[in-house]
Parts: C-alpha cells; sequence; structure tokens
C-alpha cells in the first residue's frame, strides 16, 4: 500500500526497507528522508517497510520471529508497522512518530512520548496491543515477504528503492543525497519548493 498524499500524477515510489533499531536507518530517516519531506511529500509516494534481516517461519500454527538485534528489534518492528498501519492516512504524522521512536532506546517505553508530540499520549494502549496482535504477525510476514521478493540477500540497511527498480548506484546516493535523486524523478515540483540543482 502507499502511505502517503499524493496530489501529483507524477509522483515517485519510495520504498525504504530498513530495521526499527538499525543507526544506519535512523539516520536515513532523521538526515535524509524528513528534512525535506514537506517540501516534496506531494511528489512522493512514500512505501516503509520495517523488516530487514529478520527470518519467520510458521510453528503449529501460529508465526515465529527472529531478529537482527534479537527480541526487542522484532517488538520495534511490530511497533512501526503498526504506526503505519494506524496513521497510513496522515504520513507526516506517521513519519513524525517513527522518526521519534528511533532515538529511543527502548522504544515502546518511549511511545507515550512520541505519540504525546501529536496529543495521541491516549491511545498508547491500542498501539501496544497492536505489537501484541496476530493481525501484527501477519503484517510482519508480509513486510518480510516484500522484502525478500525485493532483495535475494541484505548485506547492509536501509535499501531504498524508486518505483520498484532496486539499482545500487541510485540506493548508494539516497542514502547522503536523497533529495537528489527524488528530483530526478520530480523535477519540477524540487525546482519549486527547495533551493537544489534539478537533475531532469
Amino acid at each position: 500500500a502507499f502511505h502517503a498524499k499524493v496530489r501529483d500524477p507524477k509522483a515517485v515510489k519510495v520504498s525504504v526497507f530498513y530495521e526499527a533499531e538499525c543507526p544506519q536507518s535512523r539516520d536515513f530517516i532523521h538526515k535524509q528522508l524528513w528534512p525535506h519531506w514537506l517540501d516534496l511529500e506531494e511528489g512522493i509516494k512514500l512505501e516503509l517497510v520495517p523488516y530487514g534481516k529478520a527470518n519467520h517461519t510458521q510453528v503449529d500454527g501460529h508465526w515465529e520471529f527472529m531478529c537482527h538485534r534479537g527480541e526487542s528489534e522484532c517488538l520495534a518492528n511490530k511497533l512501526h508497522a503498526c504506526v503505519i498501519k494506524k496513521l497510513h492516512n496522515h504520513v507526516t504524522k506517521m513519519l513524525r512518530v517513527i522518526k521519534c521512536l528511533m532515538t529511543k532506546k527502548d522504544q515502546l517505553a518511549g511511545l507515550p512520548e512520541c505519540l504525546n508530540e501529536l496529543f495521541l499520549k491516549h491511545e498508547t494502549e491500542k498501539y501496544l496491543e497492536c505489537v501484541h496482535s496476530p493481525d501484527t504477525d501477519d503484517l510482519f510476514v508480509k513486510n518480510g515477504d516484500r522484502t525478500h521478493k525485493m532483495f535475494k540477500t541484505l548485506d547492509t540497511l536501509p535499501k531504498i528503492v524508486f518505483n520498484d527498480k532496486h539499482q545500487k548506484r541510485n540506493n548508494a546516493q539516497a542514502l547522503n543525497e536523497f533529495t537528489k535523486i527524488v528530483c530526478r524523478y520530480i523535477g519540477q515540483i524540487c525546482s519549486e519548493r527547495i533551493d537544489l540543482p534539478v537533475l531532469y
């Protein structure tokens, strides 16, 4: 599903495959995706896929997960999936919560503070219930299937994919110059909103 308010038919789909506790993923969201988001949101159809190097197997009718950094990251990944699900029609709010969560050592414990930025602290229990829901397990499996379909192997994270086509060069540049890559796809929107050389 696309998680964005799209007003421009030339919008580029940007898929971010990441892990909730990955420092490089946090840096990308904080330093690349978020800073120009309000300028460029109408030109981006954003898909966030929290899963990364996790694995899932079905045992006795339920899913079991192993995440790169252990159980805490599995829970944090599921929390991100819940935030994306609940706020998918409000992408800027969704990004604000996720950006905030990724600064917390314990993301579940930090959830009330992050929701409070949007005056949503009263919904904390709903989000925590979502984390432990079988439906969220199924959603996390879908994130895993999406990740495995896109990448045979994962060396580093995050992976940034434009219009469902993974290109190593674009991914490498996006980690440090995300806006320039986006502007190659949506030049007119960029030239109207940010002071950058536009590459057509």
